[in-house]
């Protein structure tokens, strides 16, 4: 069977977990927490946190390493509209090719339970 990673994240917290196949349980992995440092970029006109992009180059780091362990075939990604447009820029071939499900909500303040009923991994 397929081993199938789920990523719930935001710009400060990440939630890793693992299943296999489509009606197996999730298994928590690893969470990820960033510094709370909010640096802010150089221009005054943007509103984006460079915290926030080095937290999604963290994250696709991980990823990375785990993809070449072996140890998962399928990513869903699921965080809010702006960091997971940070986080797709941050993945690279060929783990970029793992991802098939990409969810704009932000579901990390969710249980673990109530995850499986918003997450879809089909």
């Amino acid at each position: 069977m397929t081993q199938t990673w789920i990523l719930v994240a935001d710009g400060s917290h990440a939630r890793l977990f693992q299943t296999v196949g489509n009606s197996q349980p999730w298994r928590l992995a690893n969470k990820l927490d960033r510094e709370h440092s909010r640096e802010k970029t150089d221009r005054s006109d943007s509103r984006e946190d460079r915290g926030e992009h080095d937290f999604a180059r963290l994250i696709a780091g991980a990823l990375e390493t785990q993809r070449q362990a072996g140890n998962f075939e399928r990513l869903v990604l699921v965080a809010p509209p702006v960091f997971l447009g940070q986080l797709r820029g941050e993945l690279k071939a060929p783990l970029e090719t793992c991802v098939v499900r990409s969810q704009s909500a932000d579901y990390t303040h969710m249980s673990d339970a109530e995850l499986v009923t918003h997450v879809d991994i089909s």
